[in-house]
């Protein structure tokens, strides 16, 4: 599969700028809203300008109505000492599917109807991806074959919600333009302890000697991954990919 980027094509006019999440662990909730971004400034012709982007729900607003919900139905664990509240983007998008969120342009409730998400539990670094009790996730079997499955997503313009691991200290200092590999491996000494990330996924490519890595949008401002908050990180590192198959709906 040819290189690809969404950066490099006519739909970057629709990619919002790259913003810090803040707090650590809301990275489901901030790459969600970006990702919900870049969807709905396509599909309605609209510049993140012209749909008054800065007016979305911030990822902390979106956190907060989902913990105020009565019975805590998403199972939501936020930190109140370091702002944290770790989930998944299937969870976020659970919410927007069964609830929705109020957006700017065109006035109205943002809904989704559809969710696809795809897990493999061979992870190439040694780090166990994914839950095989996970009921929700279907198994797309090896890494191979996930790299097939995101990269014709991508190459169709469309960007894929992506759940990765990496070593913490590591990945957060990442600010090179070099390609993300952990230095962590199965057996060796442990190098860190090791984080889940959430991130949109715009583009893929190979890499010294061959190696495949995807290009995220990542939610921790414009200083990390040496390209304006673009960064590529090992296929390795990831464990599952999401995407909203079927046009948004406003009501």
């Amino acid at each position: 599969m040819a290189a690809y980027s969404i950066r490099q094509t006519a739909s970057a006019q629709y990619l919002p700028v790259i913003t810090h999440q803040g707090a650590s662990g809301i990275c489901a909730f901030a790459s969600v809203i970006q990702f919900l971004k870049f969807r709905v400034c396509r599909q309605f012709g609209l510049t993140p300008v012209e749909a008054a982007l800065d007016e979305w729900w911030t990822p902390e607003q979106l956190m907060f109505t989902m913990l105020a919900l009565e019975g805590n139905p998403y199972g939501l664990v936020y930190n109140p000492h370091t702002g944290d509240c770790p989930t998944t983007p299937l969870t976020v998008l659970r919410y927007i599917r069964n609830v929705g969120i109020p957006i700017p342009v065109p006035q109205g409730i943002l809904r989704i109807t559809g969710i696809n998400t795809y897990r493999t539990l061979q992870n190439l670094n040694g780090i166990d991806g994914g839950d095989p009790g996970d009921r929700e996730t279907e198994e797309i079997g090896s890494p191979n074959e996930m790299w097939e499955y995101i990269t014709n997503i991508i190459s169709d313009g469309e960007p894929v919600l992506g759940e990765l691991t990496a070593v913490e200290t590591q990945f957060l200092n990442h600010i090179s333009q070099g390609v993300y590999v952990p230095s962590r491996r199965r057996g060796s000494r442990r190098m860190g302890d090791t984080i889940g990330h959430a991130s949109m996924v715009t583009g893929h490519n190979y890499g010294v000697g061959g190696k495949r890595y995807l290009e995220i949008h990542n939610t921790f401002g414009p200083g990390w991954g040496g390209w304006n908050g673009y960064g590529r990180v090992s296929l390795g590192c990831f464990f599952r990919v999401t995407l909203v198959p079927d046009p948004i709906i406003i009501e």
